[in-house]
């Protein structure tokens, strides 16, 4: 039940365990985390300029990022990006496709009441 930390040059929390509620944080927050892992970069000072998180899997048969959620009334993933104007939100590039698929979804609910495997909204200005 003790806090722990490790600064870097620039950030004084660049590694923080937030023992009493069970909580990592990586990089430039100074309060307690708002996850279980946490991780924040800072706009202009210490890591900067390179992605906030970047996952390389060179294993090339096996699944590069695997969610298991048992979430019932949770979204699973939740993006957030306001403040986007002119990039993507998400951007999907596979070049080396033969029989693979960019996109796959697979719905197989026996559930037959009201649902939607899609649902896409773009609200008029």
């Amino acid at each position: 039940d003790v806090d722990f930390r490790i600064e870097s040059n620039d950030e004084e929390y660049m590694f923080f365990l937030d023992a009493g509620n069970n909580r990592i944080s990586i990089g430039d927050s100074v309060d307690a985390p708002a996850a279980t892992l946490e991780i924040t970069n800072h706009a202009s000072a210490g890591a900067t300029g390179v992605p906030l998180l970047q996952l390389n899997s060179n294993d090339t048969d096996k699944i590069a990022v695997d969610i298991n959620a048992a979430n019932i009334d949770a979204d699973v993933i939740d993006i957030t990006a306001d403040a986007v104007t002119t990039a993507k939100v998400i951007d999907i590039s596979a070049d080396a496709l033969t029989t693979g698929a960019a996109l796959y979804i697979d719905d197989d609910s026996s559930n037959t009441g009201t649902r939607s495997t899609v649902s896409i909204i773009q609200t008029p200005q």
